[in-house]
């Protein structure tokens, strides 16, 4: 690849960067313009492990009409379209794969969508899980 990748949603140019997430450091391609992010699949298997409870969970992510846009992969050159899937944490938060490089594009918010859960949902996962230990 030789040109700075663009944001698939806005064009942006994409900024490259290290950082930490709660789970994982990880080393992904970030929009300054919208702050959706590419990163490897497997980054993206590491952060999910991570569950941040909240009392009230506040999800900021595009709508369901814009998900469901086909966007074209940031880094595969020609860009390749990338396919959808729902999260299976969250089923509003609808992420894109490239089926070639299998890099994830999470739009603004989507990180922070299926890292977060409110306490009660938490709490009842918790406790179903411990239960089926005691089994």
């Amino acid at each position: 690849m030789g040109l700075t990748p663009s944001c698939p949603r806005c064009r942006t140019s994409l900024d490259r960067r290290n950082q930490n997430e709660p789970g994982a450091e990880l080393d992904s391609w970030i929009c300054p313009g919208c702050d959706g992010r590419f990163l490897a699949e497997s980054d993206l298997q590491r952060i999910e492990e991570t569950v941040e409870p909240v009392v009230l969970e506040l999800r900021r992510i595009p709508d369901a009409e814009d998900q469901q846009r086909i966007l074209g992969c940031p880094v595969c050159e020609p860009a390749e379209p990338m396919e959808k899937f729902e999260h299976h944490r969250d089923h509003r938060v609808v992420l894109d794969r490239c089926p070639s490089c299998r890099g994830v594009w999470l739009d603004g918010g989507e990180l922070t969508a299926i890292q977060q859960e409110s306490l009660p949902v938490f709490l009842v996962g918790s406790a179903r899980y411990f239960l089926s230990l005691l089994k």
